[in-house]
């Protein structure tokens, strides 16, 4: 099974303490020695902070904050070399800590994002605004951008992302929404519809009619 986890998260996982590769016939692991080996073979540390839980093979991580989204498997590896028997396989998922883009209209339109866990050139991550696909098209561990179009107005519009289906988070102090106006202003009636003096009143009515301003 895979452990889905955000960046800066504190998690417990369960390893196997014996193992015949492990170097000079160690029994125990020492402290701090926490490894991330990804599916292409690069290794990467995975914890912040990390210790052994006294008397069983449990250890806590705080998953670090830049680690990219991605999915990879959790070794502890010994300072001569070895590697534990046991691997925990670990999902990292990307969380959204601010909505940079304000505003946008119905068409096409950019919007940018900030955050954390985010993979690197956007490599399976899905975002969403508004319930519509919103393409990648710049990415990197805490910033991204991407164009949506055909997305209906609204005045809070939700942002989502997602790595490789699995849903990322909103930061609980972040508003992950952007504002979608119309792509120009409508009129949908005008009363009266006949005049007869030059100084009557006219009233018009429609859709986001001070957008503009004066303009």
């Amino acid at each position: 099974s895979t452990t889905t986890v955000t960046p800066k998260e504190t998690i417990t996982f369960t390893l196997d303490k014996t193992s015949s590769t492990w170097a000079l016939g160690m029994n125990a692991f020492p402290l701090g020695i926490n490894n991330l080996w990804s599916a292409n073979g690069a290794v990467h540390t995975f914890c912040d902070s990390f210790s052994h839980i006294e008397d069983s093979n449990n250890y806590r991580c705080k998953v670090r904050e830049y680690l990219p989204g991605g999915v990879y498997t959790v070794r502890l590896r010994s300072t001569y070399g070895g590697f534990s028997a046991g691997a925990v396989n670990v999902t990292v998922v990307p969380t959204i800590t601010k909505v940079n883009t304000e505003e946008i209209t119905t068409g096409t339109a950019l919007v940018s994002l900030t955050g954390y866990g985010f993979p690197v050139n956007g490599n399976k991550l899905t975002v969403t605004v508004g319930g519509k696909a919103c393409a990648v098209q710049t990415a990197s561990h805490s910033t991204v951008q991407c164009k949506v179009s055909s997305v209906a107005a609204s005045d809070a519009a939700a942002v989502t992302v997602a790595y490789d289906g699995k849903d990322g988070q909103c930061a609980t102090d972040a508003t992950c929404t952007v504002k979608v106006g119309t792509l120009s202003p409508a009129v949908t009636a005008v009363s009266p519809t006949t005049i007869t003096h030059i100084t009557q009143t006219i009233t018009v009515t429609g859709t986001d009619l001070t957008r503009y301003g004066s303009r």
